[in-house]
């Protein structure tokens, strides 16, 4: 059996949005703790919630982690935790056993789906290759639990929630969480999947001895994801996600809009993190323009403009494929 890094399983799970050292009493070097502050200055990073039994999380009880020092020194004591991270987190007792701020309002970007199987009679391989059928990708991550498996599917680029976009990320991310759990649910035995279990909660967290399958590469690519959802709702008759679909089908509210008239005028832009890259600005875009009807020819013109605009342009063949 292939021994996986739990800490690298923790790591893609959450997106690599915590801090490395913790603020107070880390054990790295001064100049070490220097150098990390310097190339990290300006950045917000997350944090998660955390509890050390089954029992605790049932009495709803948890503590907050906003380091993965912390995480390394104490993984091996925990239970469960929030693949995705939060904004922001405090306690209502004194004793810092309630956190509070675990809730879907309150994250800051998700890029994990969690899925929760109640069965230990379950072929894995056989859930890739059914999975396959329904154009799925593959897991990034398998957890063994008590009753079965933790499985999860993470992105490359997380969804980011913000207010300023009165939380539309999460409506996206939400309306992929159905049709993943959807999917998942036809290709397996009724019963497997739990229902009940919000892909966006706690799940047990990885160890040594309950990691069954890891494979970082296996993120897919955020747009692909969306467009997935986008074709399965559209072949199975559910409602389209409204974030991206205006409620006015006359209106072309998006395009005519002051973010994407400044995104679109933009040209140093290059392939950072945080959704900033020529390919997810580009995606970015043409979201916009299908959500607002613009004729595929008429999008696919202006697009190309704005990205031969760009001081560093995608080529032809990865422009096409991001349409």
């Amino acid at each position: 059996m292939k021994i996986y890094n739990p800490m690298d399983v923790i790591r893609a799970l959450t997106g690599n949005d915590l801090t490395e050292y913790k603020v107070n009493q880390s054990k790295a070097s001064l100049p070490t703790l220097a150098a990390n502050k310097s190339k990290n200055k300006g950045r917000k990073f997350g944090r998660i919630f955390v509890t050390r039994s089954k029992e605790q999380l049932l009495n709803k009880q948890s503590f907050i982690i906003t380091s993965y020092e912390t995480l390394s020194e104490q993984y091996n004591h925990l239970s469960h935790f929030t693949p995705n991270t939060y904004t922001y987190g405090t306690y209502r007792d004194p004793y810092k056993k309630h956190a509070i701020g675990f809730n879907n309002e309150n994250l800051k970007q998700v890029s994990t789906f969690g899925f929760d199987f109640d069965t230990k009679n379950l072929d894995l391989y056989t859930l890739f290759l059914a999975a396959v059928e329904k154009g799925l990708p593959a897991p990034t991550a398998i957890l063994e639990t008590p009753r079965g498996y933790n499985v999860f599917y993470t992105v490359k680029t997380p969804f980011f929630i913000t207010q300023k976009t009165d939380r539309k990320a999460l409506k996206v991310a939400e309306s992929i969480a159905k049709n993943l759990k959807s999917a998942l649910s036809e290709v397996l035995k009724p019963g497997i999947l739990d229902k009940s279990c919000t892909p966006f909660g706690f799940f047990r967290i990885p160890k040594e001895n309950n990691i069954v399958y890891f494979e970082e590469e296996n993120a897919i690519e955020t747009s692909e994801l969306i467009a997935w959802s986008i074709k399965y709702s559209k072949e199975n008759n559910k409602p389209r996600m409204r974030l991206i679909v205006s409620n006015q089908d006359t209106q072309p509210l998006h395009t005519h809009s002051n973010w994407y008239r400044d995104l679109l005028t933009s040209t140093h832009i290059t392939s950072g993190l945080h959704g900033r890259s020529r390919n997810n600005a580009l995606f970015t875009l043409a979201l916009a323009n299908y959500a607002d009807n613009i004729p595929f020819e008429q999008a696919f013109d202006e697009l190309d403009q704005f990205n031969s605009n760009l001081e560093q342009p995608l080529s032809y063949r990865e422009f096409k494929k991001v349409l």
